[in-house]
């Protein structure tokens, strides 16, 4: 999905072959930064993890919030989503050996309510099956529901591969 949004926009991609390498200069300085800050201990590497998702989860509000292209907004609110659930990992990593993350990039009512939030599924990419067919994605799991989140709650539809619907902000998400 990113990749194709790259080609489609005729952005410069900072992907490289060789692992632990980027073609932007910034990324790559962010990279060596956070594998120094990683490498001293599991702690270490949790926190480091967190502060990756910290960061992202800032770098992608400020996105979101910037934005009206409906392409970007898929984009961008699938990458929060994960980042969330990541952080909330992290953070339960750090919690379970007694240390606690302190957010660097978000504030911290944010970084509160990313981490009281329930733990939500994948998108449409979860469970068994992924297909997209123009506009539109179905999916299904182990219960053969497709479904979607309409506004707070969520839709099921019995058959499999049915179209997902969206919710208000555009998302497509399934049941689990």
């Amino acid at each position: 999905m990113v990749k194709d949004l790259i080609v489609k926009y005729k952005l410069q991609d900072p992907y490289s072959e060789e692992f632990g390498k980027y073609t932007s200069p910034q990324l790559q300085q962010q990279y060596n930064n956070l594998i120094t800050k990683g490498n001293g201990s599991l702690t270490d590497a949790f926190t480091a993890g967190a502060m990756i998702e910290d960061m992202d989860v800032s770098d992608l509000d400020r996105l979101l919030a910037e934005t009206k292209n409906p392409d970007l907004l898929e984009v961008y609110g699938y990458l929060n989503h994960g980042s969330e659930n990541h952080l909330r990992a992290f953070n339960r990593q750090l919690e379970r050996s007694e240390n606690a993350y302190t957010p660097s990039y978000i504030s911290k009512e944010r970084f509160d309510a990313i981490i009281l939030e329930n733990k939500e599924g994948g998108n449409c990419t979860s469970g068994k099956t992924n297909c997209h067919s123009g506009n539109k994605k179905c999916c299904s799991n182990k219960n053969n529901k497709a479904c979607a989140a309409q506004d707070s709650k969520k839709v099921c539809n019995e058959s499999k591969n049915t179209s997902c619907k969206e919710n208000q902000s555009g998302q497509k998400k399934c049941c689990k």
